[in-house]
């Protein structure tokens, strides 16, 4: 197929991104004089540390991004994306919001909609697959603005484009081992890594999808750029690479972060920060797990989307210290199963995931927050991998109901529907 006869089979996902940076933008705007009345311009801190990182990049500093005070804690793949802004930031003179925020910081004209523009490849992934489950060409155009919807904090609110990003990628990656190919999947494991190792933990299960036998070479080229990545910092900076990487450092009394149980067994780094690598290795522990799913089911995309959607909501749910947008791959995962049911059963899980999110902003105490997260993770994925067949009465509440209320008309409709 062309590239034009792609861009046209994907036109809808394309049309629901452009849309999405729009309103991205928009929001980035008027936000503030609109909610609060400042005049500034609403953007994501987190993002201005990420494109210092770039800055350190396009001046040659590769190896020294770690120690540059941007608290980079994935690899540099995003940065090295990004460095190509940074000249253009240097060469027009434009202002950022980084160390010291800025109101009207003009270097967001630029990185704002490349930032916002990374939904792009997670719709088109998540289109893709949908296509795959065989659901209808309505549910997918939903899918499209479900996903887009769920993806709006962590791009827009919390400026994270690294993990959407990735797991566009993973999702690709997935896609390609069910359809046999091995080495395109290696190829989008790898790039997917190098921008946020997140999506490691769904690499058991493409191990198992590829078969012990062809699996060493797919692990081989997939290592090859985050191990690149990997072996330049370490090299150059070894201290303060392995502490970014191996401790990942987060502060469970920043504004925007919640404390879960599991912070009383995180290491302390200093007063203000905890480890939440030692942490995430149980949930790569138990992904790893996932490796017998994906040997024996690896031609059923439904089956290894639940996997893949069960380790990314382990990450969520094991985490010390959460940050909402961390539970949004689980929840995008969950969207992508519900469509093989319809809108209907779309719709619904769709209201879940958002309150899952909204829940998800709220400040309550560790029990609490972590009790409301993880079973918003555990319907929203639960209802999503039931089939359709056993939940009639969830998709269509109102006409089951009428059945109830008659039901020799009801019994009299399923007499005709099993006859025909």
């Amino acid at each position: 197929m062309s590239l034009s006869a792609r861009l046209r089979h994907r036109a809808w996902p394309l049309g629901v991104s452009a849309v999405f940076v729009v309103v991205g933008m928009a929001f980035s705007f008027l936000f503030l004089p609109l909610w609060r009345g400042a005049s500034a311009w609403y953007t994501p801190p987190d993002l201005w540390a990420t494109f210092r990182a770039a800055q350190f990049v396009e001046w040659g500093g590769l190896g020294a991004i770690y120690s540059a005070g941007s608290h980079l804690v994935t690899l540099p793949g995003l940065p090295i994306l990004l460095a190509p802004l940074g000249s253009i930031a240097d060469h027009y003179h434009l202002t950022e919001s980084f160390p010291l925020p800025t109101e009207h910081p003009t270097a967001w004209l630029v990185l704002g909609p490349i930032s916002l523009a990374c939904v792009t490849p997670l719709v088109t992934a998540a289109d893709a697959i949908a296509e795959g489950l065989v659901c209808s060409v309505a549910s997918r155009r939903l899918l499209s603005l479900a996903v887009a919807a769920a993806a709006f904090p962590c791009l827009a609110l919390f400026g994270h484009p690294e993990d959407a990003l990735a797991l566009a990628l993973g999702l690709y990656s997935l896609l390609s081992a069910r359809d046999g190919r091995i080495t395109a999947s290696a190829w989008w494991m790898g790039a997917s890594l190098a921008v946020q190792p997140l999506t490691i933990l769904v690499v058991p299960l493409i191990a198992g999808v590829v078969g012990l036998r062809r699996s060493v070479g797919w692990l081989t080229r997939a290592a090859v750029l985050p191990g690149l990545l990997v072996a330049i910092v370490l090299s150059a900076d070894w201290h303060a690479a392995v502490a970014q990487l191996l401790h990942q450092p987060n502060f469970p009394h920043a504004p925007a972060n919640h404390s879960t149980p599991w912070l009383a067994l995180a290491p302390r780094i200093s007063k203000d920060a905890v480890a939440a690598g030692p942490g995430r290795l149980i949930a790569i522990a138990l992904a790893s797990g996932l490796v017998v799913l994906g040997v024996r089911y690896r031609g059923r995309l439904d089956v290894l989307l639940i996997g893949a959607a069960s380790a990314f909501a382990a990450r969520a749910a094991f985490e010390a210290v959460v940050v909402p947008y961390y539970a949004t791959p689980a929840l995008i995962c969950a969207l992508i199963l519900a469509t093989r049911s319809g809108s209907a059963r779309l719709l619904w899980i769709s209201l879940v995931v958002l309150a899952t999110t909204v829940v998800s902003f709220f400040h309550y105490g560790p029990w609490s927050y972590w009790t409301l997260l993880v079973g918003g993770l555990a319907l929203a994925l639960l209802w999503a991998a039931v089939p359709s067949a056993a939940s009639d009465l969830i998709r269509d509440p109102l006409r089951n109901l009428r059945r109830l209320r008659h039901p020799a008309s009801g019994l009299g409709r399923l007499g005709t529907e099993q006859a025909v």
